[in-house]
């Protein structure tokens, strides 16, 4: 299948049940970019449970109303975890910020290594 992308991102099916979420360079995420990409998720994941990859080792930024947003156990359905793929120490440090204090509703972990991140979704399916 080929990748769908949005204004903020490019979706993709890996294998059953594990989506790749890719957030483009220089983007500043907004509230309706978070429910677009939810509608790609959902549509990818075909009303199966999924675990999703976000890579998110390029420059962006995301406001408070869409970190606020994609925080509601809404924006989790079907989502069983996520694995999120940062390069720099500051992603990390306002990844790190945003799982503490947001408590996604989902198993959600930081890994600087996609191979690794992949192993741990792996798990989470079973």
């Amino acid at each position: 299948m080929n990748p769908i992308r949005t204004r903020t991102a490019e979706y993709s099916l890996l294998a059953d049940n594990i989506i790749l979420c890719r957030i483009l360079e220089n983007v500043n995420i907004q509230p309706a970019d978070i429910k677009e990409n939810l509608g790609v998720t959902l549509q990818l994941a075909d009303g199966k449970p999924y675990v999703a990859l976000v890579d998110g080792r390029g420059e962006s930024t995301i406001t408070r109303e869409a970190r606020e947003l994609a925080a509601k156990p809404e924006s989790y359905l079907l989502q069983l975890a996520s694995a999120i793929v940062v390069n720099t120490t500051s992603s990390r440090l306002i990844v790190n910020f945003i799982i503490k204090f947001y408590k996604p509703p989902v198993p959600t972990k930081l890994f600087s290594d996609i191979d690794l991140a992949l192993i741990w979704l792996k798990t989470r399916l079973k």
